[in-house]
């Protein structure tokens, strides 16, 4: 009988592990999402910290620097959204990246209708 409740002791206690190694990465997860809502936006941070990087043309891509930088974070919050699903973050976290994605993402269907934004209302002008 002691061994019976000790044996189910034992259990209870992995269990409540589980759940803990279970929520600690779910909430890393969580974490890691609401952050990658900012990499939409690394070219502007940098363009903070190292103002000369707006005049650096790329031949290769024929634009400049800026562009280059928000392409490529465009593609990396994609594939890091994807790779942490599999942490399980909470649902309502992917509001804030869906949202910075689709705003990024205007900006450049702007000018493909021919629009042209007014970046002093819709960027932060230093």
């Amino acid at each position: 009988m002691i061994q019976r409740s000790y044996l189910r002791e034992t259990l209870n206690l992995l269990k409540e592990a589980s759940k803990i190694k279970y929520s600690t990465l779910s909430a890393l997860g969580t974490y890691l999402v609401l952050y990658s809502s900012l990499i939409p936006f690394s070219n502007n941070i940098l363009e903070v910290f190292y103002p000369s990087i707006k005049t650096i043309e790329i031949p290769v891509a024929d634009s400049k620097m800026t562009t280059v930088i928000w392409c490529l974070s465009m593609c990396f919050q994609t594939t890091i959204i994807i790779f942490l699903q599999f942490l399980k973050p909470y649902v309502l976290s992917y509001v804030f990246p869906i949202f910075t994605s689709l705003y990024s993402s205007s900006f450049y269907l702007m000018y493909l209708f021919g629009k042209v934004p007014n970046e002093g209302f819709w960027f932060f002008s230093i």
